[in-house]
């Protein structure tokens, strides 16, 4: 009888407790660091990622893996970009953290640990940047090599193995919350009162104001709004401080423990506040509010390492954005995964479009100089969006945000500064950004401007800019004429004969701007007055070749198709712009001798070349409209002049393929070949061979005389070389597509 009294109060028992017990083993479950289950880790899920390619990189196999990732297993097999695999391993010998130092980069550490890199990127999405830059002092996770890593054993949760009742438990339980209140709270609650209130319990400010105001604006806090207590009375008890979760051992992984310690708050801060003491971190505190226009109140809270002064260490922080449910207290919607130290700087409407925004400015410092970028989150329905259309990141950058009178709606983003402190950022001038949302769109770059400079290497950059992106033909010569002219621009980088070479390149810049315009007779005269003044800088030999094309062909674009095959073979036109440190745009084989289409209104451009005659620049005449633009954009991709291009740079390839240039010269290509005649000019020399008396072949044609030297080259040898140990072999072997390619390489060589 005692027995059954026993049995049945212990059923009671577990019948009222088991629940509750569940909630709080899974809680103390997922509040535990990465590696500290089990040794494991937590794995980013890469484009181009699937159950076998992860599985094989971490050491492990599908299997062991699925089972570590009940949640993350689905019908289709798909993985989804950017979620989190728990990796469960055994403790290795191994390091398990890095911290970054002078001269290191992702390789070099994988390397160093004998791991891929690629698994070092996925095992520390959060320190990934654009360009891949690490910075002093970032801390890495390392992860075990395949190799030696021993599968730690899958936790048995309530996410994995659903409890035994009578009752299914739910996949993800919610966290207990306290028995809903008889009275009204001062504050806004996620539970329901027991009784209606008369006025809406969401309020728009934490801190009442005398006036309302347009939109909500959302103030920070030193402690969270009073929220229910997790313990099963209501009441703060000395259970609730030892029932915090265990420290995380890294900044990535803190959002957790620290959502879970905010929904067990009863509002005074002490959890918070002992939570944060105890694990080394450090808050102002949340911001809440009712952010997704729900009713309910959502929070965005801002953390940080802290150091011995319990301050925030630099380079240290993070931002957690959470949304309220009923009943079910915050949920994690957004983790930052910052790269530096994290200053929040607006949660209110910024664009006008009736959505809280979410603004705040991420800044990471290298051994010189800081990076500030600026990040905006808007709440789409279906979560917090990037609202940027781009990255917005400058170097030491002064951010305003305020309504610019630009052409974006609400508030504009300007910043300003862009310097670096590094001497080898090369030289620089102050830039300003202004970035717009146009009607509630995201933000885009309205307006880009650079300060002042004597520096002659800014100004063709702005030359440059106006012709090659803008094609702002006129204000381009302007620009490129006064690099000429006007003696107050100076060197101001480690080039030993800068100014000859930016004036040289100027010079070829208004070449083309003559012939895009129809002048020839300028384009020829500029030609020559560059040749004359500058005949030893890369520009004069680029300028001859693009204008003997052009004048051949009467078609740029051509030249261009030319120009760029000459400098792939001869970089030293690149070296001109390429190599003027690293805040300065590089400078590639395309960027110098970009190609588009230019039909002109006009046949005559402004004559460049009694502009150039001229000590004091000319006033400019009645402005030229062009009607421009770019190559990838035209209407029909297979013009005839197009397919020309492509069969030139088919020739070309097929040239260097078959080793021609090994003995024959043919500048286009960059060759130098010292045992069969000349290519260059063969246009001309072909013709010329057909009538020489000493020619027996059947061609009548140039065309018809190269292909006939490419199948059947014993037919006619070249004066002066009959005697030659490296006759020509027959390339009948080729396809009919390579011969015609050839063939129209050659014939184009005037």
């Amino acid at each position: 009888m005692k027995l059954s009294v026993v049995r049945l109060r212990l059923r009671g028992f577990l019948a009222r407790w088991l629940p509750w017990l569940s909630v709080a083993i899974l809680a103390l479950l997922l509040s535990l660091p990465a590696s500290a289950q089990e040794g494991g880790y937590t794995y980013t899920v890469q484009v181009g990622d699937n159950w076998t390619a992860v599985a094989k990189r971490v050491g492990l196999t599908v299997q062991e893996l699925q089972a570590a990732n009940r949640q993350s297993v689905r019908l289709t097999g798909w993985l989804i970009v950017g979620e989190k695999l728990q990796i469960p391993t055994a403790p290795v010998s191994d390091e398990q953290f890095y911290t970054v130092k002078a001269g290191d980069g992702w390789t070099m550490i994988a390397e160093r640990f004998d791991i891929p890199t690629s698994l070092l990127l996925a095992a520390n999405s959060r320190y990934v940047r654009l360009d891949l830059v690490l910075y002093l002092g970032d801390r890495l996770l390392i992860p075990p090599p395949a190799q030696s890593r021993r599968t730690a054993a899958v936790i048995s949760s309530p996410i994995n193995t659903p409890l035994s009742t009578d009752t299914p438990m739910p996949s993800a339980t919610p966290k207990p919350m306290a028995t809903p209140t008889a009275t009204n709270t001062s504050n806004p609650t996620h539970t329901a009162t027991a009784e209606p209130t008369n006025q809406p319990s969401a309020t728009s400010t934490l801190i009442p104001t005398d006036t309302p105001t347009p939109s909500s604006t959302l103030t920070a806090t030193d402690s969270p709004t009073p929220k229910p207590t997790a313990t099963l009375t209501g009441e703060l008890t000395n259970n609730a401080y030892s029932a915090q979760p265990a420290c995380p051992v890294d900044l990535a992984i803190v959002s957790g423990p620290l959502l879970d310690v905010l929904n067990q708050d009863n509002g005074s801060g002490e959890l918070l506040n002992a939570f944060l003491a105890r694990c080394g971190l450090t808050s102002k505190g949340p911001v809440v509010g009712d952010l997704t226009d729900d009713g309910l109140d959502d929070l965005v809270i801002v953390y940080a390492l802290s150091n011995e002064s319990g301050t925030p260490a630099a380079g240290q922080g993070d931002l957690l954005i959470a949304n309220g449910g009923a009943g079910d207290g915050y949920a994690i919607e957004y983790v930052a995964g910052a790269g530096g130290s994290v200053h929040l700087l607006k949660t209110e409407d910024v664009n006008g479009d009736g959505l809280v925004d979410v603004i705040w400015q991420d800044t990471t410092c290298g051994a010189s100089t800081c990076m500030d970028t600026l990040n905006v989150r808007t709440w789409d329905g279906d979560g917090w969006q990037d609202w940027t259309d781009g990255t917005i990141t400058m170097a030491a950058a002064k951010i305003e945000i305020a309504d610019a009178n630009e052409a974006g709606s609400g508030a504009e983003l300007t910043l300003s500064g862009g310097t670096y402190s590094s001497g080898r950022a090369g030289p620089q001038r102050d830039r300003t950004e202004v970035w717009g949302s146009i009607d509630g769109a995201p933000y885009t770059l309205l307006r880009e401007s650079y300060g002042e400079s004597t520096c002659l290497y800014h100004l063709i950059l702005d030359a440059n800019r106006a012709f090659a992106i803008d094609r702002d033909f006129e204000l381009a010569e302007t620009h490129f004429s006064k690099a000429i002219l006007e003696k107050k621009y100076n060197a101001c980088w480690t080039h030993t004969n800068e100014l000859d070479e930016l004036r040289s390149f100027a010079f070829f810049r208004l070449v083309q701007i003559a012939a895009y315009t129809g002048d020839s007779a300028t384009a020829q005269t500029l030609f020559e007055q560059m040749a004359d003044r500058y005949p030893s800088q890369p520009y004069a030999q680029v300028g001859r070749i693009w204008l003997d094309v052009y004048l051949a062909s009467e078609d740029p674009r051509l030249a261009c198709v030319m120009i760029t095959h000459f400098v792939t073979a001869n970089p030293a036109a690149v070296d001109v712009l390429a190599d003027y440190g690293y805040a300065n745009p590089t400078f590639t084989v395309d960027d110098v001798c970009p190609i588009f289409d230019v039909t002109a209104s006009v046949s005559v451009v402004k004559h460049a070349a009694n502009l150039v005659a001229n000590s004091p620049p000319r006033a400019p005449s009645e402005p030229v409209a062009f009607e421009l633009k770019a190559i990838d954009q035209l209407s029909t991709p297979t013009t005839p002049l197009h397919a020309l291009a492509q069969e030139l740079d088919e020739g070309l390839r097929t040239y260097r393929s078959q080793y021609c240039g090994v003995c024959h010269q043919l500048t286009v290509g960059g060759t130098t070949g010292q045992f069969g005649p000349s290519h260059d000019g063969m246009a001309w020399t072909a013709q010329n061979r057909i009538l020489s008396p000493s020619y027996g072949g059947q061609a009548v044609t140039p065309q018809e005389y190269l292909r006939e030297s490419i199948l059947s080259p014993e037919v006619y040898i070249v004066d002066g070389y009959a005697d030659s140990s490296h006759h020509m072999p027959s390339y009948a072997h080729l396809t009919s597509t390579e011969i015609d390619a050839l063939v129209y390489l050659l014939e184009h060589q005037r």
